[in-house]
């Protein structure tokens, strides 16, 4: 949930009166998590990792998951999802096959309307 707060003030300074009125705006949104965010394999193992896309506030449509590594390394499924007023949560797996060090991969997440993106990544090591 992103959360705006506006404070409107209107000044009289002939008369020095001042008066303010403070809104808080609440948009829809929704939140991007991964369980584990760092995973230790062994040479010739897939290491996978939970994506979980939860909507705030009654956020609802379908989000589009981008992953910095080839498909042939990482694949996420599903993807696309679509959140709703019924559906509030959708988890994906993240699977991915390194041959070797400490890897980086970078998951970003964004609605149809492109706006609001979020980002994690998760650390995978092969030893």
């Amino acid at each position: 949930m992103t959360t705006y707060t506006l404070t409107v003030t209107a000044r009289d300074t002939t008369l020095g009166l001042s008066h303010s009125v403070t809104a808080t705006l609440i948009v829809d949104d929704f939140t991007l998590t991964a369980n584990p965010t760092k995973a230790k394999v062994s040479r010739g193992q897939t290491a996978f990792s939970t994506i979980t896309v939860t909507g705030e506030n009654g956020f609802s449509g379908t989000i589009n998951y981008s992953v910095n590594e080839p498909s042939y390394v990482c694949n996420l499924q599903p993807d696309p999802v679509a959140l709703s007023s019924t559906t509030t949560s959708i988890s994906s797996t993240l699977s991915c096959n390194f041959s070797s060090g400490t890897n980086t991969v970078s998951i970003s997440a964004a609605p149809n309307s492109g706006s609001p993106v979020r980002s994690l990544t998760v650390t995978i090591t092969v030893h």
